[in-house]
């Protein structure tokens, strides 16, 4: 069962969406769009395939990383509350909220935790990232 990131806010302090797998669900924090620029902006729209990566990043373990993102590469999810915590990656936490005056993701490290034991025995993964106007359209892909 793939994965689908419904985008529901593109703003300047942040993309911010709800990742979903059959009943689970969490809430991303992303940079904002800026036309697809390394580490500074978040990924297009679109499909995706991931695989489990061994990040060199201390602290960070294994993480889900894209493959094939157009122009980009390393980009990962991984535990972050806003967007000054990500380069270009995805983030996930169980609640919305604010940290330091910055719209953001809360329990990031609970909310990764509970994704990487649901997916702990795969191997690779998909993910379609769609903005919320758009997300019939992939649900009938699936």
């Amino acid at each position: 069962m793939a994965f689908v990131l419904e985008r529901f806010a593109y703003t300047p302090m942040g993309t911010f969406g709800v990742l979903r797998r059959g009943e689970h669900t969490w809430y991303t924090v992303e940079r904002p769009w800026l036309a697809n620029k390394s580490n500074i902006s978040c990924i297009p729209e679109g499909c995706y395939s991931l695989r489990k990566y061994d990040s060199p990043t201390p602290g960070r373990g294994t993480v889900w990383q894209f493959n094939k993102v157009p122009h980009r590469t390393y980009i990962q999810i991984h535990k972050g509350n806003t967007m000054r915590d990500v380069v270009g990656c995805i983030a996930v936490g169980k609640e919305l909220g604010i940290v330091n005056n910055e719209w953001a993701v809360q329990n990031s490290k609970v909310a990764f935790d509970e994704l990487m034991a649901l997916t702990e025995k795969d191997d690779e993964i998909s993910i379609c990232i769609v903005f919320h106007k758009n997300v019939e359209m992939i649900y009938e892909g699936l």
